[in-house]
């Protein structure tokens, strides 16, 4: 999304706060599964490039929740039939859900939903559908560049504070022996190009782009020291090392037996490889 737009609706907001506040808090009130049906249909309206689709889990939402109308009216009345919401004014609710979306914390407010589901739910199936559908959020909301890696490790408590920050950039990243042949060398030279990552070995993408980037490279470096059911392990540690992200094999996991499609830019980690 470009610039442009976030100050448009951030200048709407300052104008008109007060009102859009106390419809931001009563729409935090809603059902986990009334709030998903808002994002949809306001990341509809905005024509984002990317939509988490609640077509693609029906075991976590009905019929009722996957119709997700073309007008603000439609979105509406559907919340008036839970019978817990009043509303005045649709440009006025339009416009806020538009700001809560790219402005403000509404993918913050479905990830927390999602969570205590997650804790909630019994079955295993279940529990990797919220799983899928909360990456899926996070993924989406960078690839339409409303929020970033930084804002998300921020609302995961994974911030790193000031001081930590001036002593990770006053010391070099230590690159693992396996990485310091001159054909890893190149691909981590192909992979800064790219913008996949900075000189720091800071990942700039998601951390499933990462794993798929680790797997790559590992098999391409040969770097396997184990085989499981007759194929060669991937060695995810030179890469957790050097990228400062633990718990790739769980990224692989995602998209191999989760999702079933590769991670978002995969084509560029592959033209690394080529």
């Amino acid at each position: 999304m470009e610039p442009e737009c976030k100050v448009d609706f951030l200048t709407w907001y300052q104008t008109n706060k007060i009102t859009a506040d106390r419809i931001i808090n009563d729409l935090k009130k809603q059902s986990f599964e009334a709030v998903m049906h808002l994002y949809a249909y306001t990341a509809k309206s905005l024509k984002l490039e990317h939509i988490v689709s609640q077509r693609d889990f029906p075991i976590l939402f009905s019929n009722n929740y996957t119709r997700v109308g073309d007008t603000i009216v439609t979105a509406i009345v559907f919340l008036l039939c839970e019978g817990n919401m009043s509303f005045i004014r649709l440009n006025r609710i339009k416009n806020t859900l538009k700001y809560w979306l790219v402005g403000d914390n509404l993918y913050e407010t479905l990830v927390s939903k999602i969570i205590v589901k997650t804790d909630e739910a019994r079955e295993r199936l279940e529990k990797n559908a919220y799983s899928d559908l909360q990456q899926q959020l996070v993924e989406t909301s960078m690839r339409n560049g409303i929020k970033t890696q930084d804002d998300w490790n921020r609302f995961f408590g994974l911030e790193i504070t000031p001081d930590d920050k001036g002593d990770i950039e006053n010391k070099p990243v230590p690159i693992p022996t396996e990485l310091q042949t001159e054909a890893a060398r190149l691909i981590i030279d192909k992979a800064i190009s790219l913008g996949l990552c900075d000189e720091n070995y800071t990942w700039q993408k998601t951390n499933t782009l990462l794993a798929y980037f680790s797997d790559c490279a590992c098999e391409h470096l040969n770097l396997s020291k184990a085989e499981q059911d007759g194929k060669k392990k991937t060695f995810w540690k030179p890469f957790e090392t050097l990228f400062g992200v633990s718990g790739l094999a769980n990224y692989k996991n995602t998209y191999i037996n989760k999702t079933g499609k590769l991670p978002t830019d995969h084509e560029i980690v592959e033209s690394i490889f080529r």
